[in-house]
């Protein structure tokens, strides 16, 4: 019954019981006159007899007010109507709003299309609403508070009433647990627990077991910018949510975890303090080869230096040189020195020819030395 009609014949009623209480007023004044008629009347009190009001329009109106409740029907938010003529469902399926039908002849009942959740409690997998299942690799896990959601195609919902029946009960709690079984089968025990990985496979194979059962709707739609039908399908229910509350291992396998998580642990930290053993012998034999090439290129830089003044001491000293300091003082004049004494003659002439001579033989003298940046040579630890 929707609200209309509830409405509706809560006005008639109204309507009855006012008119069936406006009866008994009036059976109640004509009883007290006809008793005071054979009493006798009070003097100066009113001997007309009461008559009867006119109540009954209010017993008509209570009857139309029924027969309108069976002529208008109202499908609320969040469901759709599914029609039957004469016990015989119809295709098409009412929208929410109200709606015209035939009276006692029209029948319509309301499908759900909300979103709505079955939780997976007691199904004879024992009192704590939870059950055991096997990964891959055999390993027990508990599993419990299992939640689904999922919601009806609201055009389906007549096809559903017709080839289902009670469609309150779409997905039952006995295929949600099996579903989750196969789900747990399909993974190892390190991935089982992991919620992004069995929820989605559950869901997946759940999908798949609903649309097995109750299979797809296919329509057509208009593609406007091909010019074309387009065939398409859609879940006559669908799954929207699977939701695992508590997924546990049996306490022996806790213990070996923890173990093993211990034993990887301490493993790490081994290694840890191993790599940092090896940077740092790497980095004392960098810094003792930085050392060993900073006093190579000094030893290098001296030599070069030493050279260069080795050069300019070897030019410094020539003939030529030698020459230049004489031709300096000379005022072009040769000496004459006679013989007497400690005195002789002496003539430059040759040594000044000399001089020239070697002046082309003199190397010149080579650019102030730069040495280049020493370059460390960094090995590669191989370890």
């Amino acid at each position: 019954m929707n609200s209309l009609a509830a409405l509706i014949i809560i006005a008639s009623i109204l309507c009855f019981a006012t008119y069936i209480l406006i009866k008994v007023q009036d059976n109640k004044k004509l009883a007290n006159w006809k008793e005071k008629r054979r009493t006798g009347f009070n003097v100066g009190e009113d001997t007309t007899k009461p008559t009867s009001r006119k109540a009954w329009p209010l017993s008509i109106v209570a009857i139309v007010l029924l027969l309108i409740s069976q002529f208008f029907v109202i499908v609320p938010t969040g469901f759709v109507g599914v029609v039957s003529h004469m016990q015989q469902i119809q295709e098409k399926e009412w929208s929410p709003g109200p709606h015209f039908k035939w009276p006692f002849v029209t029948a319509v009942e309301n499908v759900d299309t909300r979103l709505q959740e079955v939780k997976l409690a007691e199904v004879a997998k024992g009192e704590d609403h939870s059950f055991w299942v096997e990964c891959s690799d055999k390993t027990p896990v508990n599993i419990s508070n299992v939640r689904m959601s999922y919601r009806i195609n609201g055009s389906s919902a007549a096809w559903l009433k017709s080839n289902v029946g009670d469609v309150s009960v779409i997905v039952s709690e006995t295929v949600l647990s099996s579903v989750v079984e196969d789900a747990s089968r399909q993974l190892t025990s390190i991935t089982v627990v992991n919620r992004s990985l069995i929820e989605p496979e559950v869901k997946r194979l759940l999908q798949a077991v609903v649309d097995e059962k109750y299979g797809k709707e296919v329509s057509k739609i208009w593609d406007e910018s091909t010019e074309e039908w387009i065939t398409t399908q859609t879940p006559r229910v669908e799954i929207v949510r699977i939701v695992i509350g508590t997924m546990e291992y049996e306490p022996s396998f806790i213990a070996a975890i923890n173990a093993k998580n211990a034993a990887t642990q301490l493993a790490d930290e081994w290694a840890t303090e191993d790599q940092r053993n090896k940077d740092r012998a790497e980095a004392e034999r960098i810094a003792k080869k930085s050392a060993t090439d900073a006093n190579t290129y000094d030893i290098r830089q001296m030599a070069d230096a030493q050279k260069y003044a080795n050069e300019q001491l070897l030019i410094t000293l020539n003939g030529y040189t030698l020459a230049n300091k004489w031709l300096d003082v000379w005022n072009g004049q040769v000496s004459f020195v006679d013989g007497s004494g400690n005195n002789m003659i002496i003539d430059i002439s040759a040594i000044i020819a000399e001089a020239l001579t070697q002046q082309s033989n003199v190397p010149q003298p080579t650019s102030t030395p730069t040495p280049a940046a020493p370059v460390a040579d960094i090995e590669t630890s191989t370890d």
